[in-house]
């Protein structure tokens, strides 16, 4: 799927541009965060890249080695190089930040950590709101979150949705969200998804190889899809291109630091 990616951003540019693509910074982030007792820790990686614009990605595993982005600093982007798939994604991504690309709407903002996961968690389910609400069945709506967030989960089970869950993340896996959401291991994501009439994924998909295999599923199963990302924030016309009905994008820096932030809203044409 990043080579998609990467020929539709390398599409969108001049000959010129695609060859003077100067990476002018790559930055590695440790991710340790739980803004809430409602919320389980996020324990990731990041890289932050500058290019024509800036972008980023989360990614599992271990960080990579801080000399090697130094290398990359200063020099021109090379889509014939075999970076790691963080490294690309966000410098893909950083890329895609310089089209001028409007979205529905920008919500911006601003407060604590904790302050803004809870009203993320709710524009977030509002988005899961507004999809259901082009349903002809008023209850009992099946909604899977692929990438467990905590505040999302509690706050679509208080609007009443039957809500199902899956992550890669070991330590919580077999968990019960709020004592009664199982987290599934990522055997059961393409099943849950088929098995829900909506599903909330993760950007950070595109790094673990997933998303692809989920997108393609969801759109056979008539399965609606959002997908919350700090990855690839910037990729929503590629996405929506591709079927996905929602992107909710979160460009850096994130909610999970103090401050303001912005997410900006991309829906497909049809809603």
């Amino acid at each position: 799927m990043i080579n998609s990616i990467r020929n539709w951003v390398l599409s969108r540019l001049d000959y010129s541009s695609c060859t003077n693509i100067l990476i002018k910074g790559l930055w590695p982030i440790g991710c340790n965060f739980k803004p809430s007792i409602h919320e389980r820790l996020f324990k990731y990686n990041i890289i932050v890249a500058q290019t024509l614009g800036q972008g980023s990605c989360y990614y599992d595993g271990d960080p990579i080695d801080n000399l090697f982005l130094s290398s990359l600093v200063g020099n021109m982007y090379m889509p014939i190089n075999n970076y790691p798939s963080a490294v690309d994604i966000s410098i893909l991504d950083s890329i895609a930040s310089s089209f001028c690309v409007v979205p529905q709407f920008t919500i911006t903002l601003k407060g604590n950590c904790s302050e803004k996961a809870i009203k993320r968690a709710e524009l977030l389910a509002d988005e899961v709101d507004l999809i259901s609400s082009t349903f002809s069945i008023t209850n009992l709506i099946k909604v899977c979150n692929i990438g467990v967030v905590g505040l999302l989960i509690r706050e679509l089970l208080n609007r009443g949705y039957v809500v199902t869950s899956s992550d890669m993340c070991p330590s919580i896996i077999g968990n019960l969200i709020h004592g009664e959401i199982p987290v599934l291991d990522n055997s059961h994501t393409n099943n849950l998804v088929r098995d829900s009439d909506i599903a909330v994924v993760t950007g950070m998909a595109l790094s673990n190889n997933t998303l692809l295999e989920i997108i393609d599923i969801a759109i056979n199963n008539s399965t609606k899809l959002i997908i919350f990302a700090q990855t690839g924030s910037h990729l929503a016309p590629f996405y929506l291109n591709m079927g996905v009905d929602i992107v909710f994008g979160e460009p850096f820096p994130f909610y999970t630091f103090d401050g303001t932030s912005l997410i900006n809203v991309y829906r497909n044409v049809s809603l």
